[in-house]
Parts: structure tokens; C-alpha cells; sequence
């Protein structure tokens, strides 16, 4: 299932990820845009998967945009199978996201004509699969997500509930994959889609044939058809790795293949260079061929931190008063898409020997968690030494705007975790809203200011790049239609040869429109600014030969700050003449 802002392609199950979308449901016809299927009214089709489709939809009575998951039932007999399946994994994901931020939440679910359709948040960022297709990731970003998916399946082994008749203890979702990962706007991890929790709760026959992708199991899973905590743990291993190398530690081009070469004893290749060495040593250790040579207990994690000494570094999250972990819902919680919360869950004690296996995969998880986070701390310090050296010649001015640009650039492709750059961003929009300036106020307080179109274009470039630092910030908005304006007025009046009236290049009226337009913007963000009339009166003195308009641009160019000077007088001179000489 995916869920993505931006344009997706219809996606099916690989040859090594299990069955074909087709042969469930290419029968039924994707819905289009402003289709109405129940109380929801169709944006666009998201995505497909196996177990059936996922659309952007308005719920029309609260007017909420939300993810629509729709599994038709089919005409086989096992397509019933897969209804109940998907209806008791909405149940559990339903009660998960209660205990647990990453799991996306389930507002409820229901049959439209005997289909199951699945109501969720829509989760505005990327899939991790759209991200590691493009590059490798910096591996900090990297510990980054495998330390938030430790923390949910540490969740997850403890969490019991029962449905029905049914008793819980410990959850395995069983699809950790990077299709099944998203991203949202603020580098949170949000896991979607427990499939296999659903086979495995309801049927055996579609645990490995349509849920699973084979290049995320486990040796042992493959070889037994069934799976625990420690096969999730797998499946981090394998994501760790490549998000890491950007390819899978596993790559063939048949499932056969595949299978056969993860039962080998043959480890992955080599990991890029850029990653610490450490780091490499736990990504292997997790991907060994014996169960027994990865990670068993938290004192193998304990062992490690006992050996790691990394300097203090600065504070992992952007707001420490909501670290990540458990955020269970408090009486009375609720919202318009998920409704009051429910009563709950019936909690059952741990039994039997399917509890002590959660319980050591639950210990493997936090030593596992404790170890990457080592890593990343250690790893990110360097990152902030670099972040701090950079806002320090800034602000110093040991380096040009240039220079400095470049330099946060490159630091910007070592992390995804941008907050640790907030103080170099800060210097850095400063000096460049300063050069912009220094162009700006050359053009206002002077009679014969020496600014021409490379003076304005030096300003855009400087202001667009400040618009990547701060796109919210209405003033540097501003600052550029006003220097976009004055560049389509250079390009829109007409040049003419010394000394001949008639000139080599006409007015483009086109451009002066648009620099009207860009001027009036400029005026509106720019309150009490005098530099956005300056640009109209010119622009209707000397251009579109309104001199009503001009001069009533000059007068509130007066108004805030800007008095006629020699400049303004010569210019509704020559307006004038203009005038006279048409009649």
C-alpha cells in the first residue's frame, strides 16, 4: 500500500515479492477522479497493491482529505479469506496506532457492497522506497529510521489485546519493506499495511504466496513458512543495509534465485566506505546466516555501549519534550478522523513459550536500539562540529555568501536531519537577505543609482536561495517579486541606439505587464516598503504611459520613506514631454 503526495505509478508485486495484483482484483476497474464510492468523493488513485487498491478520497461529511484502502471481494473462494484477513489487520492497526506514533492511523473500516473498504490518515511525505531509488542515504538519516522501527517492534512484542474470542500476545508485522515505510514532512517514520499480522491471524496459505516479499525475509523464515519477532528484525538488517548502499544486500532476478542465494552462506557484499566501521559491523551482524550470531539479548547491546564512548553530541529530536516512543491516548482523546477512543483493549498476561519468544525478541529490539543510537550520536557529532565551523565563518565573514552556500549544500547531503543546521541557516539567510538588501537600497536612496539587470539578477539568485532556507518568510517573498519585477521591466522597455529615436528593440508589453504585477505582489508583502511604487512609477511614468497611476506611486513611495528627489522630478518631466509630443 502507499500512500504519496506526488505522482505515483501504479504499482504491482514483483516476480520476487509474490503474487500478481491481477490475479486478485484486475477484474474491477480503478475508480477516477470525482467518482463518489459511499461517503467519499475520489481525488486520485495512490497506489496497488495485492490485497487490492489505495485511493487520496474527501470523506464528505467531515471534509477531511484521508487514505482509502478498498479490497473488492473477488469471485474465489479465497478472496473471503483475504476480506477477513484485511478486516481484523484494520482491528489490530486500529488499537496500534493508539500505543504507537509510527503505525498510521486507522479511523475505521467497514463493507460497501460486500467490499472492505479501510479509512486512514493520509500521510503527506514519500515512501522510503521513492528516497533509496534515487541515492544512498546519509547514514545518519539511516540509523535515524532503523532506530525508530527497533522502537515500534519493541512496542509491538509487548503489546497484548484480544478480538472476538481471539487473544494477542505480541504483534509481528511481517512486511517491514521500504514501500511500506513513509517519510512525512518532518522525518517521521510512519509504518503502514500490517499484512502478514493479518494472514498470520486469520490463514496460513497467503503468509509467504502474497504478503511477503522475499528480498526482506529471513533465511529461517523461508525455510519454515513461519516467523517471530527476530524475522522483523531481519527485515531491518536488510533495510539498514540499503538504505545505506542504495541496492539490497540480496539481489537476484528470480525468486528461485533469491531464495537460494539467502539460504547461502554467502554474506553481502561490501558496504560504501562512507559508512563508520562500526556501523557496518552491526548491519552484518544482523544479516548473519545462523540465527544464533545476531543479536540474542540486550547484554550484547549493553556490552557495546559499555565500549562505545562517543563525545556528547547535541539533542537527537527537534522538540525534547516529546521524545519517540509509547504515546498512549488519555480518556476522552479523540479528533474528527479518529472519533472518541475506544475503551481499551482487554490485556492478557504473557503464557506459554510464544511469549518468551517475544519476550527475547522484544530484548534483541532495545539492545539493537541501543546500539544504533550509539552509532548515530557518535556520527552526528561530527556532523554538528562541521554545522558549527560553517555559522562561525559566516558570521565572522571569513567566507563569501558563496562559499558559504556551497558549504551548507554539502553538509546538507551528509543528513537528512536538517535541525542540526539550524544555526548556520540562520547566519546564512542573514548574509544573503544582505546582499539582496545592499542592491535594494542602492536603487532607493539614490538619484543615479548604478543597479542594471546583473545587480537584480545577483538579488533574485540571492533571495531565491534564502526562499530554500525559510520558504514561509513573506519578507524575502517579497524582496523578490520586487527584484523580479524590476528584471522584467529592464527586459520589457524598449533599448534604443544613442542618438536614434526609433528604437532597435520595442517594448515588450508582455514583460511590463508582468512586472506590474510582480510589483503590486512585492506591495503586498512589503508592507510600507517604498521600493515596490518605485518600480510602478517608473514603470507607468516612463513605460505604459499613465501618469496618474505614476503619480500616485511616487506619492506613496513619499508616504513610506522615499521623498521626490531629482530622480522622480526628471522622470514625470520626461513623462510629460511624452505626453505633449503625442498631441
Amino acid at each position: 500500500m502507499r500512500l504519496s503526495t506526488g505522482t505515483i505509478s501504479t504499482f504491482r508485486e514483483s516476480p520476487i515479492d509474490g503474487r500478481s495484483f491481477e490475479s486478485s482484483c484486475s477484474w474491477r476497474a480503478a475508480m477516477n477522479p470525482g467518482d463518489n464510492w459511499g461517503r467519499y468523493q475520489i481525488i486520485r488513485l495512490l497506489g496497488r497493491g495485492a490485497m487490492g487498491e489505495v485511493y487520496l478520497a474527501r470523506d464528505t461529511e467531515s471534509q477531511a482529505q484521508i487514505a482509502l484502502k478498498v479490497v473488492y471481494k473477488g469471485p474465489d473462494p479465497e478472496d473471503q479469506e483475504v476480506i477477513d484477513a484485511e478486516r481484523l489487520g484494520a482491528e489490530l492497526q486500529q488499537r496500534l496506532s493508539g500505543v504507537d506514533r509510527r503505525v498510521v492511523i486507522v479511523n475505521h473500516h467497514g463493507e460497501n457492497d460486500e467490499d472492505l473498504f479501510i479509512e486512514m490518515e493520509y500521510i503527506e511525505g514519500e515512501d522510503l522506497s521513492a528516497l533509496v531509488s534515487r541515492a544512498p542515504l546519509a547514514y545518519g538519516f539511516s540509523v535515524h529510521i532503523a532506530i525508530e522501527l527497533c522502537e515500534m517492534l519493541e512496542n509491538l512484542c509487548a503489546f497484548t489485546t484480544t478480538i472476538g474470542e481471539r487473544q494477542f500476545a505480541g504483534i509481528v508485522h511481517g512486511d517491514l519493506k521500504p514501500r511500506n515505510i513513509r517519510i512525512n514532512r518532518q522525518n517521521q517514520v510512519k509504518v503502514i499495511d500490517f499484512g502478514i499480522a493479518k494472514a498470520l491471524s486469520h490463514t496460513r496459505k497467503h503468509t509467504m504466496n502474497v504478503f511477503a516479499s522475499t528480498a526482506y525475509c529471513s533465511p529461517e523464515r523461508l525455510d519454515t513458512q513461519n516467523m517471530d519477532s527476530h524475522s522483523d528484525l531481519w527485515s531491518v538488517g536488510v533495510l539498514l543495509y540499503q538504505m545505506l548502499a542504495g541496492k539490497l544486500p540480496f539481489d537476484e532476478t528470480t525468486k528461485e534465485r533469491l531464495e537460494r542465494r539467502i539460504r547461502s552462506s554467502e554474506p553481502p557484499l561490501p558496504l560504501p566506505s562512507t559508512c563508520p566501521e562500526p556501523l557496518g559491523r552491526i548491519v552484518f551482524k544482523m544479516l548473519s546466516r545462523d540465527p544464533a550470531r545476531r543479536y540474542q539479548s540486550a547484554n550484547d547491546g549493553e556490552a557495546t555501549q559499555r565500549t562505545a564512548k562517543p563525545p556528547p553530541g547535541p539533542p537527537l529530536w527537534p522538540s525534547p519534550g516529546t521524545p519517540p516512543g509509547l504515546t498512549p491516548p488519555s480518556a476522552g482523546e479523540g479528533t474528527y478522523r479518529t472519533g472518541p477512543v475506544k475503551d481499551p483493549p482487554i490485556m492478557w498476561p504473557p503464557k506459554g513459550p510464544r511469549s518468551r519468544r517475544n519476550a527475547t525478541g522484544c530484548l534483541v529490539a532495545a539492545a539493537l536500539l541501543g546500539i544504533l543510537l550509539i552509532t548515530f550520536v557518535a556520527g552526528q557529532w561530527n556532523y554538528w562540529n562541521d554545522a558549527d565551523a560553517l555559522k562561525n565563518d559566516l558570521q565572522t565573514e571569513r567566507i563569501s555568501v558563496s562559499e558559504g552556500w556551497a558549504r551548507y549544500e554539502s553538509l546538507l547531503k551528509r543528513t537528512h536531519l536538517s535541525f542540526f543546521l539550524w544555526g548556520a541557516q540562520s547566519v546564512l539567510k542573514k548574509r544573503l537577505l544582505a546582499a539582496a538588501d545592499a542592491t535594494i537600497l542602492e536603487y532607493r536612496n539614490n538619484d543615479e543609482p548604478a543597479v542594471y539587470e546583473a545587480q537584480w539578477v545577483e538579488a533574485k539568485n540571492s533571495l531565491n536561495r534564502a526562499m530554500q532556507l525559510d520558504a514561509g518568510d513573506n519578507a524575502i517573498r517579497g524582496r523578490l517579486r520586487l527584484s523580479e519585477g524590476h528584471i522584467d521591466r529592464i527586459n520589457g522597455e524598449p533599448q534604443f541606439h544613442k542618438g536614434v529615436a526609433r528604437p532597435y528593440r520595442p517594448a515588450n508589453r508582455k514583460l511590463l505587464n508582468s512586472a506590474v504585477a510582480k510589483f503590486s505582489q512585492a506591495a503586498e508583502l512589503l508592507k510600507n516598503w517604498p521600493d515596490p511604487y518605485l518600480g510602478l512609477a517608473r514603470l507607468y511614468v516612463l513605460d505604459l504611459d499613465d501618469l496618474e497611476k505614476g503619480e500616485n506611486a511616487l506619492n506613496k513611495a513619499a508616504e513610506y520613506g522615499r521623498p521626490r528627489g531629482r530622480r522622480e522630478t526628471a522622470m514625470l518631466a520626461d513623462g510629460y514631454l511624452k505626453r505633449a509630443d503625442r498631441f
